[in-house]
């Protein structure tokens, strides 16, 4: 027989046979005792009468409630325990442990009371008999420390101790209907649920991963600013995703365990296929038991804060004033000006050179060689485009060399980074006009055919 069941019923039959023998005389339980039977007796043990024309009883029954309430109100576990009898028995609504005393009553709301409980009454129904009272009926009881809040049967039987109305007996128990029995779970249990997540990304079907999903799903994706609050939306976040071919590999995680909930913690590193490049993320998985397993409430993935690029403000005219600022370095003819323009790791494809310069070094060994010309640069013609931290401004300019002797018309490529703070250029490259080239060299040609022959 469960154990909570068995200890509800016997306290009832020992608290009816308390009442009992304060109506009749010790003697009358006796078994060489033989007494006619008593109307009194019959009283208490059929149904009792309803005091309905009795409203002054009614309402002294009903306000013992309310002077508990009140006593609650106090956050005093010594008021609250005043109310009950001194061999009174409590069946809380939040713990499996009878109380069967005041020194254990107290001892309860002691910690009871630290969650601040409100209560509303919400239906009641009395029953008064002969020196006791039972008012049973629904409340809905608040715990505001921890923002909880749920509905409850409640009885309460009162007796008269000492002249006043004594809580005899409280039983108070969770609405059954509202009631989720707890789902065990293990920790390799949790961690197995991640593996079954990882199988159904590689079966690249969208239904398969969200049937993992509870029907209210929220996920927060790695790769969009959408919310997904559906089971519906979050299989039409995955058809797209699973395009792309990825592959999860957990690398550190850790695991909690309550009541009817499980949480998965920790870091993968997401593959994809597609592009070939891997993605370390942050995650959170809350599994909650639905449809008889347990499935995901919530899904939140983030890229690892480190690797994320915050992208820096920038319009097209600050990045063709970046061109400006470049010529003006050449007009300085100081070739660690200029190459102080350059990012650490920058690739330049000079216009007078064959040789890559791949180092800051090297870019200022092709500028002391080039600012002895004295070159002045204007762009003819040029386009912009813009991306996270980087632009590129490409086009067409040309070059004054020489003192204007020597011009020079060439194609050129300017990709500028966010580096150190500041916009450095990462790539510069510089070329020739070619059909430019093509006449240079049918005029060397041409030459060549009309010098006389010795």
């Amino acid at each position: 027989m469960n154990h909570r069941f068995y200890y509800s019923y016997s306290y009832c039959f020992l608290h009816i046979l308390f009442l009992a023998r304060r109506v009749f005389p010790t003697a009358a339980f006796h078994p060489s005792v033989r007494t006619a039977p008593s109307t009194t007796a019959l009283n208490l043990f059929q149904r009792p009468r309803k005091y309905d024309g009795d409203a002054a009883a009614q309402a002294e029954i009903r306000a013992l409630f309310l002077l508990w309430n009140d006593a609650l109100a106090t956050g005093d576990a010594r008021i609250v325990t005043a109310r009950y009898a001194e061999d009174a028995v409590l069946f809380p609504v939040d713990s499996d442990i009878p109380r069967m005393d005041r020194d254990s009553i107290r001892a309860y709301y002691d910690t009871f009371l630290r969650k601040r409980p409100q209560v509303f009454q919400i239906k009641s129904q009395l029953r008064i008999g002969k020196g006791w009272a039972q008012d049973s009926g629904i409340y809905e009881l608040t715990l505001a420390e921890e923002g909880t809040m749920l509905e409850a049967r409640y009885s309460f039987l009162y007796a008269q101790e000492n002249g006043q109305w004594k809580i005899q007996h409280q039983h108070s128990s969770v609405r059954p209907e509202s009631v989720r029995f707890n789902q065990p779970i293990a920790e390799s249990q949790v961690r197995d649920l991640f593996q079954v997540w990882q199988r159904a990304l590689v079966s690249l079907d969208p239904k398969v991963v969200a049937d993992l999903y509870t029907r209210n799903a929220v996920v927060f994706p790695m790769d969009s600013d959408t919310p997904r609050n559906s089971r519906d939306a979050v299989q039409d976040y995955y058809r797209t995703f699973l395009k792309r071919g990825p592959v999860a590999k957990l690398q550190d995680s850790f695991v909690q365990i309550s009541s009817n909930w499980a949480k998965h913690i920790g870091m993968y590193e997401i593959a994809m296929q597609d592009k070939r490049e891997k993605i370390r993320c942050r995650f959170s998985f809350l599994y909650t038991f639905e449809e008889g397993q347990w499935r995901i409430a919530h899904h939140h993935a983030s890229v690892m804060p480190e690797g994320i690029a915050v992208a820096q403000p920038i319009t097209q005219q600050q990045v063709r004033s970046w061109f400006q600022e470049w010529n003006d370095a050449l007009a300085t003819g100081d070739a660690s000006i200029v190459a102080s323009r350059y990012a650490r790791n920058a690739v330049y494809l000079p216009t007078l050179s064959d040789a890559p310069r791949t180092t800051n070094h090297l870019i200022r060994d092709y500028f002391e060689m080039f600012l002895k010309r004295g070159p002045e640069c204007a762009i003819e013609s040029g386009d912009i485009f813009l991306g996270t931290n980087w632009a590129l401004d490409f086009g067409v300019y040309s070059f004054t060399l020489d003192g204007g002797e020597t011009k020079i018309r060439a194609r050129y490529s300017f990709v500028y980074s966010y580096e150190d703070g500041d916009w450095k250029i990462s790539h510069h490259h510089s070329s020739i006009m070619p059909e430019v080239l093509l006449s240079y060299e049918e005029e060397e040609e041409s030459a060549a055919l009309q010098k006389p022959r010795l």
